[in-house]
């Protein structure tokens, strides 16, 4: 499972480790109540700014004639 964002750029204050847990802990935590267990969950180092990498290679290497589609949950959806 692949996840980036900002969202899991966090880190558990020392004050509060009694009650918070850092973002991979917490993701696998969250994979364990859905019966998923013995995974190893890895934060990338710079998760804010993973997806905007991923955004500027996806643009580049993906054609302008390759489009979206649900099934695959990915591609250009042309607005105009």
């Amino acid at each position: 499972i692949l996840l980036s964002g900002g969202n899991f750029e966090w880190k558990r204050p020392e004050k509060f480790k009694d009650v918070a847990v850092d973002s991979p802990t917490k993701i696998k935590l969250l994979l364990k109540e859905k019966g998923i267990e013995k995974v190893d969950v890895e934060m990338t180092r710079e998760p804010k700014y993973s997806v905007w990498r991923g955004c500027i290679v996806y643009g580049y290497a993906v054609p302008d004639t390759y489009k979206w589609t649900w099934e695959r949950m990915e591609g250009w959806l042309i607005l105009h």
